[in-house]
């Protein structure tokens, strides 16, 4: 199982001065002796060389906040090589040794939502689910093992009910749902057959409402009978990718537990997202080089300040670092010559 790994460093100029921007000079350099902290130098910048000196400051990613949505419905136990459809999910997710919750549950606060309908039950949608935390595995896998699929496929009233309840979350980090399902969505009210256009519309609706509220979603089809349109659909709605728009957003259709193991993984290695939150605070007039592996990053085009804070990474460098690889983020702020540094 593959994991993203993104090494994040970040030098600020503490004192007033007229030094460079990631001078390396004794007194100057990140992690030179002589002052408190782990930078050369005092606050005061009178240390034996003229110029900023500098401090390691931390900075960590923002954790994202992940639903795993599980159609449940009675299709889910069709055969899925040796084992069915319901069993490979459930390896997928669940496994203690190679599972994807197990594996990133401490990078990733999880939440489970299995749906469901029936005929004779007037609950509709049917959904068992765990809240989203850190380290949720043993939470998830107790609500988990016990069941098995029902019947129906009510998409849309699902992610209706599950993406206000992540949207009301207060996470700083990026949210998403990953939509697990093996068949075309039908609706409460007309649980058969699947696939009309009126639940397909719905449950496109119900993805773009989830992402004007923040929430990322990203389906995958278990098996062959999701249509490419209906997946192409849900992937740009969720994506928020406009219906005319000629781009397109990924989806994922597994044919096999290998394939079913390497979508999960794909989707959670990339869902973490663009922003990186900083220990000290960047005052008015700070200036920064940020460089993603190396290469230097144009401001206002490949990254931003967010508040005082945050640096967020944009468009080609956002893809990059989400590409599920190992990726370099180094940032060094300078002071001012008025005297601004972090906090």
């Amino acid at each position: 199982m593959t994991r993203a790994l993104i090494v994040v460093l970040l030098s600020f100029g503490l004192a007033s001065c007229s030094g460079e921007v990631g001078d390396t000079e004794p007194g100057n350099g990140v992690g030179e002796p002589g002052g408190p902290g782990t930078g050369g130098g005092d606050h005061t910048g009178n240390d034996n060389a003229v110029g900023c000196p500098s401090v390691l400051a931390d900075v960590r990613s923002l954790t994202p906040t992940v639903v795993l949505l599980v159609d449940r419905s009675g299709t889910m136990n069709q055969d899925f090589g040796s084992m069915n459809r319901w069993d490979a999910v459930y390896r997928t997710l669940m496994d203690p040794v190679t599972g994807v919750v197990a594996n990133y549950q401490d990078e990733v606060n999880f939440g489970l939502a299995l749906y469901s309908g029936q005929d004779d039950n007037p609950t509709c949608p049917i959904i068992n689910q765990v809240a989203p935390a850190a380290n949720n595995f043993n939470a998830i896998n107790s609500q988990y093992s016990p069941l098995s699929p029902i019947e129906d496929t009510p998409t849309a009233e699902s992610l209706e009910n599950i993406a206000p309840q992540l949207a009301a979350l207060d996470t700083p980090g990026p949210k998403a749902i990953v939509l697990a399902t093996d068949g075309l969505p039908d609706t409460c009210a007309a649980p058969d057959p699947d696939g009309q256009p009126e639940a397909r519309a719905r449950a496109v609706a119900a993805a773009r409402s989830a992402f004007a509220s923040g929430i990322e979603t990203f389906i995958i089809s278990v098996g062959d009978e999701v249509s490419d349109d209906h997946l192409q659909e849900m992937a740009n709605a969720g994506a928020g990718v406009a219906a005319n728009d000629p781009s397109s957003a990924p989806f994922w259709r597994a044919l096999s537990p290998i394939e079913l193991e390497s979508a999960f993984d794909g989707i959670v290695a990339g869902v973490q997202g663009c922003d990186y939150q900083l220990d000290g605070a960047v005052k008015d007039g700070g200036t920064g080089e940020v460089t993603l592996d190396g290469s230097v990053l144009a401001p206002g085009v490949d990254w931003e300040l967010i508040g005082n804070n945050t640096i967020r990474l944009l468009d080609g460098a956002c893809e990059t670092v989400r590409d599920g690889s190992e990726h370099t983020v180094e940032a060094v702020f300078a002071c001012t010559g008025d005297g601004n540094y972090p906090d």
